[in-house]
């Protein structure tokens, strides 16, 4: 299933609401445009190589096998696995429904290499992520 295919079959779902289609379509677009560059140049570490298959679970619907694999990565320093991680852990029961398990050390954690990544220096909290 390519990224495009995903985007529309996921935010066609009849449980999505605006907000929820908004958010999802840009975390795949995002997907898409990370993993892009590295496999066209053919230059891909194995991180990449991990965070690609976590992105083709997450293409496939397979939400919690593909939060593993982010989470194994984020916890690994992996940035773009990070973000995407604390999206679904924050976002995980209303719009996969399922529910994504992360210590508060570790949501913090991603924060902070998720955030290194922002030119501004912005950081986001643990309690920011969860939502409160």
């Amino acid at each position: 299933m390519g990224y495009r295919t995903a985007q529309v079959a996921l935010t066609n779902h009849p449980t999505m609401n605006n907000r929820h289609k908004i958010l999802l379509s840009v975390l795949i677009g995002a997907s898409a445009l990370l993993s892009t560059p590295a496999r066209a140049q053919g230059i891909m570490t194995s991180a990449d190589i991990r965070f690609t298959e976590a992105m083709d679970l997450y293409q496939l619907g397979k939400w919690t096998h593909a939060y593993e694999r982010l989470a194994i990565l984020a916890d690994n320093h992996h940035a773009d696995a990070a973000r995407i991680a604390l999206l679904m852990y924050r976002f995980g029961p209303s719009l996969y429904g399922v529910t994504s398990s992360a210590s508060k050390e570790q949501v913090e954690r991603w924060a902070q290499i998720a955030s290194q990544q922002w030119a501004d220096g912005n950081r986001l909290s643990a309690e920011q992520v969860a939502g409160n």
